[in-house]
């Protein structure tokens, strides 16, 4: 197991140095923090002067919608490897579907570990909801993570020639939109966006009773983990790591 690990990290390193399309989508965080840090301020103050409107009262809504971008970014280089690498048991004829259940099980851990260590890091410096301490932020972040190897597996299973994924990723952003359209709208239009994990994760941040909070996180785990389950069958049934 360490040894296949070890194979993968490695094929993915090799990949990533030679793809300027993923190396582009891993300075994504970084554009999400100089965009709140250096220009939010700015322009929002141009905005004030000239309207009277302060958009960083939103800060959080906007922040929060941000972030969530970033298990879409993690996700979107994960389908560039496997599209590169075209499966690493592909070049194993012996493989058995115990391995292609290996395979996925640690392609999606490090799907999970990576959008974690890159969302918590963006959160330690943007602070998304300055109202919550870091329990609240550790536990958004553990949610959101989980998000990544749903929408990689999502355009995956539904698509898969690259201009038929590149078009299911569009489709997949309406998960994102839910994110300031059900924050920001009132009761009842926000029953619209009750299917994306992503508007349950935001409400988890961001609600102040933190039984609340739990609930709101433990159905977006629900809804995340029926979703992958269906997907990670669908592959499996497939064999396309064969």
């Amino acid at each position: 197991m360490f040894k296949s690990i070890l194979k993968l990290v490695r094929s993915d390193c090799r990949i990533i140095a030679h793809d300027p399309v993923i190396l582009l989508l891993l300075s994504g965080p970084l554009l999400i923090i100089i965009i709140l840090k250096l220009f939010s301020p700015v322009f929002s103050d141009s905005v004030y002067s000239k309207s009277g409107f302060h958009i960083m009262e939103y800060y959080p809504v906007i922040a929060i919608t941000l972030v969530c971008l970033i298990p879409y970014l993690k996700a979107t280089i994960y389908l560039h490897i496997l599209r590169h690498e075209n499966g690493y048991l592909s070049s194993d004829r012996k493989a058995t579907p115990d391995s292609s259940h290996s395979f996925l099980l640690i392609r999606m851990f490090f799907i999970v570990f990576q959008s974690f260590v890159f969302i918590i890091l963006t959160i330690l410096i943007i602070n998304p909801v300055p109202s919550e301490g870091w329990l609240r932020n550790l536990f958004a972040a553990c949610l959101l993570s989980f998000q990544a190897p749903f929408i990689c597996l999502m355009i995956r299973t539904l698509a898969w020639e690259k201009v038929n994924q590149i078009l299911v990723f569009f489709v997949s952003l309406i998960f994102l939109i839910a994110v300031p359209f059900g924050l920001l709208v009132h009761h009842p239009w926000n029953y619209l966006v009750f299917f994306s994990p992503f508007y349950w994760v935001a409400w988890a941040w961001i609600i102040k009773t933190p039984a609340e909070g739990f609930m709101y996180g433990a159905i977006s785990v629900i809804i995340t983990s029926v979703a992958l389950t269906v997907f990670l069958r669908s592959l499996l049934r497939k064999k396309v790591f064969e």
